[in-house]
């Protein structure tokens, strides 16, 4: 891994417009690095803030939902916040880009396939006319597309999913970007295309050193594909480890319940765990750690005071009182 991060996140805070609260924090003091070569993945329940924590990355919140209040987003050494609208234009999708969830919304149903890679690939490498069509072919062929010379003229209703996502990721590599964000790419895919599109995504990783941002539900996918693991909750990260020492010794609460909550195929269970409660409404968040209502270790600090951040190990840090009271 390279010493120094191909992408540093310092203190990213997002605010969403309310009616209900003067500041609603959808994306509060996140922190993290990304290295060459690295796949760190973004996980937690639905609503945790891992799709706003890209857009905000992207600075691609719209103004009337909400804005990007603080923090640092360094691109190799480039501060992203810090840069005006056509500038950050010039580098979205050419040094950092993104795969979004569904590929049936995120392509124009009206445009054939070939325009719609051929658009990005024209905007960052200048290329018209016949040497962008052939420029076209090879992207579609390097994302392991059958019969790229006929696909171009395809509508995205005439391909699978699976083919559609590799359309995506053509897309999203036509750069090509240092930084690729993943937001749950194989949702939509049933688990044979699935496995074939993280297979792909893990050598286009090993040719290029390509930096990837995975956001999931799925600690399947984390367990083959990450190198480390970020957990969300109520905006925050919670805990950020190495894969295996998340999986071996997670010691936030909420990674503990979010593990617990993964089927056991080979144990004889009458009913599978689930995490009591649901995560609170941003806009009425609880005083101290978010997670306390749910909480089965929760004390009174902790739902008075936000827990401080504490490293447990090399590379593996957590925001948990209980470990406060254990560690020294």
């Amino acid at each position: 891994m390279a010493a120094v991060p191909v992408l540093r996140i310092e203190g990213l805070t997002t605010e969403l417009r309310s009616s209900k609260a003067a500041r609603v924090l959808a994306v509060d003091d996140v922190t993290f690095d990304l290295y060459a070569g690295e796949t760190l993945g973004l996980v937690g329940e639905s609503g945790s803030g891992k799709s706003l924590t890209c857009l905000s990355i992207l600075r691609l919140i719209p103004a009337t939902v909400g804005k990007v209040a603080a923090g640092h987003v360094m691109l190799e050494g480039k501060d992203l916040l810090a840069l005006p609208e056509e500038d950050m234009r010039a580098v979205r999708g050419r040094r950092i880009s993104i795969i979004l969830q569904d590929p049936m919304t995120s392509l124009n149903p009206v445009l054939r396939i070939g325009d719609q890679v051929g658009e990005a690939i024209g905007l960052y490498r200048a290329l018209k006319g016949k040497p962008l069509r052939t420029a076209v072919i090879e992207a579609l062929r390097a994302m392991r597309i059958p019969a790229p010379a006929e696909r171009v003229d395809v509508y995205p209703h005439q391909m699978s999913g699976g083919m559609r996502q590799r359309v995506g990721a053509a897309i999203g590599m036509a750069g090509p970007p240092a930084v690729l964000i993943a937001d749950e790419p194989t949702t939509a895919l049933d688990a044979t295309v699935q496995a074939q599109f993280l297979t792909l995504l893990k050598d286009v990783q090993r040719q290029t050193g390509l930096a990837i941002l995975f956001v999931t539900h799925d600690f399947g996918i984390v367990a083959s594909l990450c190198d480390r693991v970020a957990v969300m909750y109520a905006g925050r990260i919670v805990e950020l480890a190495p894969v295996a020492e998340l999986f071996e010794r997670p010691r936030h609460p909420y990674t503990e319940a979010l593990l617990r909550s993964v089927p056991d195929l080979e144990a004889d269970v009458e009913r599978l765990y689930s995490i009591d409660g649901h995560p609170p409404a941003l806009d009425a968040l609880p005083k101290g750690c978010s997670f306390a209502p749910r909480c089965p270790l929760a004390s009174e600090v902790c739902r008075e005071r936000k827990p401080p951040r504490v490293e447990t190990g090399a590379g593996h840090w957590a925001e948990c009182w209980k470990l406060v009271e254990n560690v020294g």
